[in-house]
């Protein structure tokens, strides 16, 4: 059991690994005030709509930038085009501007920061963000440490069924780490982490044998 316990303190600070960029470029159906014009396809068609202020070509004209789709990559211009969908509620722009605030990409690192766009996500419900904003909570990252409203945010994205924040949901509860100890019910998440392909999740139960 000493041996799992040092397991899962690893595992807690493995966290970061499931940060991680959306670059989808979002396109299906247009908003309604885009009736008028023909869906954009190539980067200068969605520059052209980003420049006249549309938050959706805005946030897809930062993702090609981080990505290379139809430009050559510049994380600084990704981060321009990100902040001002981000300024006018683009969730997945908000999330994207936390993890490159993150790891220092486009921008200097500023964990403060990434905090601050990751808690502007979470609260319209985006999931990573949800995610993303417990584990900075957990481990004190740009925020001072607080493990119940961690456990809070891990639970609100599990409760969207996030397979990551069920799991380290799981290991909160196998602790006792800002809520109250219960092995039950943290083996009933690692189980559903583990049915929804979080590898972590499957080894904590080989552990346990539980598997």
């Amino acid at each position: 059991m000493k041996l799992f316990n040092r397991i899962l303190v690893g595992s807690l600070l493995m966290v970061i690994l499931f940060v991680a960029i959306l670059l989808t470029i979002r396109g299906g159906q247009k908003p309604d005030h885009w009736a008028a014009e023909r869906n954009p396809s190539t980067f200068g068609e969605w520059l052209a709509m980003a420049e006249k202020g549309r938050s959706e070509a805005q946030y897809n004209v930062g993702v090609m930038y981080l990505a290379g789709k139809g430009v050559e990559k510049d994380a600084r211009a990704a981060v321009m085009w990100l902040a001002k969908a981000a300024l006018q509620g683009d969730a997945d722009a908000q999330f994207n501007l936390g993890v490159l605030y993150s790891k220092g990409e486009g921008v200097d690192k500023d964990e403060s920061k990434s905090v601050w766009w990751y808690q502007q996500a979470a609260e319209t419900g985006h999931v990573a963000a949800q995610n993303n904003l417990g584990h900075a909570y957990y481990q004190g990252l740009g925020v001072a440490q607080d493990l119940k409203t961690a456990v809070s945010w891990f639970k609100k994205a599990a409760d969207q069924g996030d397979r990551n924040a069920m799991f380290q949901l799981g290991d909160c509860y196998y602790a006792g780490r800002g809520i109250a100890q219960d092995r039950q019910v943290a083996i009933a998440l690692y189980r559903k982490a583990k049915a929804l392909g979080n590898k972590l999740a499957g080894e904590r139960l080989k552990i346990l044998g539980m598997d």
